[in-house]
């Protein structure tokens, strides 16, 4: 990552850092040298229930003999991704847009995050 492409804040700290000539880009710390993205999408889709026996079927069948079920597909769906942002400003815009579209809380919402803990102690936070 080039130092003029991170936050402000995280630009401050790598300068901080103190590298001498020997130091080599796969042994030294890179904490603060790399950039994570936060990427969010809000969509709405019919619920497609399944049994568990349907599941398992699924593994056993080959590839040319998949069931032609016919799963629903998301609608209006809106995909984004940022560097620039924090990933709580982020997840704000999530529930804005949730909100919008859903502004008497009629829907089941569901949220999926990678395992961040950060992540879900922001999305807990919010949905309350």
């Amino acid at each position: 990552m080039r130092k003029e492409d991170l936050r402000e804040a995280t630009r401050k700290k790598v300068e901080k850092k103190k590298f001498s000539k020997r130091d080599n880009i796969f042994h030294k710390d890179k904490s603060n040298l790399k950039r994570i993205a936060t990427v969010a999408s809000v969509y709405e889709i019919a619920r497609f229930i399944r049994k568990p026996v349907d599941i398992i079927q699924d593994f056993f069948l080959k590839p040319e003999s998949k069931r032609n079920t016919k799963r629903p597909r998301p609608k209006a769906k809106r995909v984004w991704a940022s560097l620039e942002n924090s990933s709580e400003k982020v997840i704000n815009e999530i529930f804005e847009e949730t909100l919008q579209r859903d502004p008497l809380n009629h829907k089941e919402w569901v949220v999926l995050v990678d395992g961040d803990p950060n992540q879900i102690k922001k999305f807990k936070k919010l949905s309350k």
